[in-house]
Order: C-alpha cells, then sequence, then structure tokens
C-alpha cells in the first residue's frame, strides 16, 4: 500500500540522511495513519442531524404503520383506562375537601388514599407502556436485520421471555421517572415563590415555561436511560448493564434524545388537544350534546395513539444503529 511504501522510504532516508530529518518523516507517517483512523471512525459511525434521523424514523414508521399500531394501542387503552377511573376515585375521595391548607390537613387520610390511587395508576400505565415499548424494540430490531415484519404477537412473546429483568428495568425506570418529578415539584415551586415577587402575572407566565422546560429535561433523562430496553432484549444481561450500555450508547447523541422527546411531548399535546380546538373554532356559542365531549375526547385519544409510536421507535433504532456501528 502507498503507506507501506511512505512506511519503507521514511527508514531509507532516515539511513542516508540524518536522524533528526528521519525523525520529521517518522513523525509525519504517524500523523497521517492518525487521520487515517479518524476517517475510518468517520465512515463506519457517521454524523446524522436530530432532523435527518427523525425523517428516517417517521419514514420507518409510516412503512409499517399497521404493525406499531397494533404494537401501542394495548399501552393507549391500558394507561387511558387506568388514568381515567383513578381520576374518578380520586374526586370521590376528595369532593368533600377544599383546597385549602386547613382542610387539607383535616382529610390526611383522604389525601394520602387519593395519592396512593394516583401513582398506583401511574404504575399501571406505565408498565403497560413499557411493555408496548419492548414490543416496538422486537419489531425494530428484526426490520434492522430483514425488510420482513414480525406478527404483533411474536413481538410481545419475545418479550414475554425476557420478562423478569425487563420488570426489574421497568421499575428502575418508574423510580428515576419519580425521582425526576419529585425533583421538578422541589425546584418548581421554589422557583414559583421567587417569581412572585415580581407579580402574579410575571409568575404565571413564567412559572408555566419553568416547569415546562424542567419536565423536558427529565423526559430527555427518561429518554437516555429509555435506550435500556432495546439493549436488554437485544444484548441480555442485567439491567444494570443494559442501563450502562444505554448510557454508552447514547453519548454524543443528545440532541437526537431530545429531538425524539419534544416530538413525543408536543405531538401528543398537539394531537389530544386539536379537536378541542376545532370544536372551539367552529363551534362557539352553539348548543352541543352531552355526549359531544367524549367524541373530542375518543379523537385526541385516537391523535395520541398515532403520535406516541415515533418516540418508541426512534430511541429502538438509535441504540441498534449504535450498536452495529461498533
Amino acid at each position: 500500500s502507498d503507506d507501506s511504501v511512505y512506511y519503507c522510504s521514511s527508514f531509507r532516508t532516515i539511513a542516508q540522511n540524518s536522524c533528526g530529518a528521519g525523525e520529521l518523516r517518522v513523525h509525519s507517517f504517524r500523523e497521517r495513519m492518525d487521520l487515517s483512523d479518524l476517517d475510518l471512525q468517520s465512515a463506519i459511525e457517521p454524523r446524522v442531524t436530530p432532523w435527518e434521523f427523525l425523517r428516517e424514523v417517521v419514514h420507518v414508521y409510516h412503512g409499517h404503520l399497521n404493525l406499531f399500531l397494533k404494537l401501542i394501542v394495548p399501552g393507549v387503552v391500558v394507561g387511558w383506562g387506568s388514568i381515567y377511573f383513578a381520576n374518578q376515585i380520586v374526586r370521590d375521595l376528595l369532593r368533600h375537601v377544599q383546597l385549602d391548607p386547613w382542610s387539607i390537613a383535616a382529610h390526611k387520610s383522604e389525601m394520602f388514599e387519593a395519592t396512593l390511587v394516583r401513582l398506583s395508576a401511574f404504575l399501571v400505565s406505565w408498565l403497560v407502556y413499557c411493555f408496548c415499548f419492548s414490543g416496538i424494540a422486537v419489531a425494530v430490531q428484526k426490520l434492522e436485520q430483514s425488510t420482513v415484519a414480525e406478527r404483533p404477537e411474536d413481538c410481545f412473546k419475545a418479550v414475554w421471555q425476557k420478562r423478569g429483568p425487563l420488570l426489574r428495568l421497568f421499575l428502575i425506570l418508574f423510580l428515576i421517572a419519580l425521582i425526576g418529578f419529585a425533583v421538578n415539584q422541589f425546584v418548581g415551586l421554589r422557583l414559583l415563590l421567587w417569581l412572585g415577587k415580581f407579580g402574579p402575572s410575571f409568575r404565571g407566565r413564567t412559572g408555566d415555561l419553568v416547569f415546562m422546560l424542567i419536565y423536558l429535561l427529565i423526559y430527555c433523562v427518561l429518554g437516555r436511560f429509555g435506550l435500556a430496553v432495546p439493549a436488554l432484549l437485544a444484548d441480555g444481561g442485567t439491567p444494570t448493564q443494559a442501563l450502562f450500555r444505554a448510557d454508552e450508547a447514547a453519548d454524543g447523541k443528545a440532541g437526537i434524545v431530545a429531538a425524539l422527546v419534544v416530538e413525543s411531548v408536543a405531538g401528543t399535546y398537539i394531537a389530544v388537544m386539536l379537536p378541542y380546538w376545532l370544536a372551539n373554532a367552529f363551534l362557539a356559542g352553539r348548543v352541543v350534546p352531552d355526549w359531544f365531549p367524549l367524541i373530542l375526547q375518543l379523537l385526541g385519544f385516537l391523535g395520541a395513539m398515532h403520535v406516541q409510536p415515533i418516540m418508541f421507535i426512534g430511541v429502538s433504532m438509535l441504540y441498534m444503529k449504535t450498536h452495529a456501528a461498533k
């Protein structure tokens, strides 16, 4: 090769010329070798912008739309149902409790029960969504290996075979989420108390922005650790090992993870609220039937179901591509 010829000529020059000149040639050769290694690494793992990655994810999603919708349906249905019934139970528990410190202090048992019900519903929703996420990760793994799509039941069967380690991983991620939300409440309330010095209007606008930014940061952290789900399914091991592999795979991919999180949060919010915005724009001041709010809720439910798989597909693809490059 050219480098071999150059290497031999370098030593020939060392023998003929002074030692200093020979060392300069050898140093030049090493620099060339370092540059070639960098070029090889760039060829193995090329830089992809978040926008390009999102377009690829959407392309895969649209190419196998029926498969991914069938995989996400259980999570959306059970998650929405658990939260809905939990809110109904909490409303009945707290119907006599006023939103003031004295009333809350006098009904500590009801407040504890309400918190426990909400937490239980959140846990059920979390586990089912993680189970669906795992099914999507298996489907993405199969699609990376071939263009033939797996059946949803085959994907869930592969997930069920690793239910023990996956369940422990889901609970670890749930604990991380609870810690993040607790930090959000603590920091957010502290900031609201401080912003209250500048007036109610400033506190309201800025407080909403602060809470939103903290939530996005928490979801970015969860998205980074969420790579552990495809890591565990693809490479096995313990949940702790999967978390370390996920952190390694996410290194240098913060922009892509953030883009997936923003797409999921903003897309879900728009999908849920769009029916209400349209109804307010075209039906304002008109009398609507009693069942009309249920129609709006159903439309928002269907919209969220079509948006949410994108982040799960993107996280799975990100790990698979990083793993394949290494």
